[in-house]
């Protein structure tokens, strides 16, 4: 998840912590040290599940670890969904992501 939102698609990190961006392994640390609430919660006990399951368990693990950076960084949801509308840039997402 940390290379979706640090290289994939980094138009959410933009409106959070843009710098952290500069460098790949500095946003992954970042990601990975602001999420651990989350990798506890979905990243656990996941063996024998079905690709539907996993690919839900991935959605969900997603979006917890978003409102989890957000609460850290003490930006509220409203904040971040101005910047991100605002600021949205087709052209910095990963093109493998629009296959």
């Amino acid at each position: 998840m940390s290379t979706y939102y640090c290289n994939g698609n980094p138009n959410f990190l933009r409106c959070v912590k843009p710098e952290v961006l500069n460098d790949l392994q500095s946003c992954i640390t970042y990601f990975v040290q602001n999420t651990t609430d989350c990798s506890e919660k979905y990243l656990n006990n996941n063996e024998g599940l079905s690709d539907k399951e996993q690919m839900n368990i991935a959605i969900e693990y997603g979006q917890c670890s978003l409102m989890e950076i957000l609460r850290a960084e003490n930006i509220q949801e409203a904040e971040f969904n101005e910047c991100f509308n605002k600021n949205y840039d087709e052209t910095i997402r990963s093109p493998i992501l629009k296959k």
